[in-house]
């Protein structure tokens, strides 16, 4: 259900958007890490952040005592979320004709807010 997304050679790191394409649940283990996109997306919905300096078994037992019907909604989430992170065109047939896959709506969702609304947060 999860990937451990253990900090890069810097604070960011790619084993964040890998997680999204393996569907798993991310386990973000770097204190500095700041999320993208952090102001539009519901970080907490979707992934679980824990302090590097706590990586023992209290993780271990953190993940195990999740109950099942929440990582359910994590996972459901994950999904729903994925496409920020699809910088890749797939062009998927459709009822109607082909349609792009992409990050692309996610962004112009992101930059066509009002620019006080993502300051802010609201």
């Amino acid at each position: 259900h999860f990937c451990l997304v253990p900090m890069g050679t810097s604070s960011w790191t790619n084993h964040l958007y890998e997680s999204f394409f393996a569907g798993c649940i991310p386990v973000i283990l770097s204190d500095d890490f700041k999320m993208p996109f952090e102001p539009t997306l519901d970080w907490p919905g979707f992934s679980v952040k824990w302090p590097m300096s706590d990586i023992n078994m209290d993780l271990y037992n953190f993940l195990r005592n999740i109950p099942a019907a929440h990582i359910r909604q994590m996972k459901a989430a994950v999904d729903a979320h994925a496409c920020w992170f699809d910088w890749h065109q797939t062009l998927e047939p459709t009822g109607q004709g082909s349609n792009s896959s992409t990050s692309t709506p996610a962004l112009l969702s992101f930059w066509c807010q009002p620019m006080r609304s993502r300051s802010t947060g609201g």
